[in-house]
């Protein structure tokens, strides 16, 4: 399983080929942790999960037009899911948007 903690780079469709990610573990949408989901969200055949707080306004554009990106699972605080065989659970932080770490 390959999970990517934030998408702050804007590289990332050179760094990860189609199909290489399971998914993206999102600690807040700010711009410089979220900036590369913009470029991320037009590929085509495929979708790639977002999991992370609940935070329509963060990133506004991605929600609107998310493209092949998944928001719809956020995390709730302290919530742990099982993806896959990696099991998380999400940290509320204090922060100026809604923020998890992840453990």
């Amino acid at each position: 399983q390959r999970w990517l903690i934030d998408s702050g780079l804007t590289d990332l469709t050179e760094r990860f080929p189609p199909r290489s990610l399971n998914g993206i573990l999102q600690t807040h949408y700010h711009a410089d942790h979220a900036q590369g989901l913009l470029h991320l969200r037009w590929g085509q055949g495929l979708v790639i999960p977002v999991h992370g707080p609940a935070d329509p306004e963060g990133l506004a554009d991605l929600y609107k037009h998310p493209g092949i990106l998944d928001f719809s699972q956020p995390f709730a605080a302290f919530e742990t899911r099982a993806l896959g065989e990696l099991h998380v659970t999400a940290l509320p932080l204090a922060h100026s948007r809604p923020t998890f770490g992840y453990l």
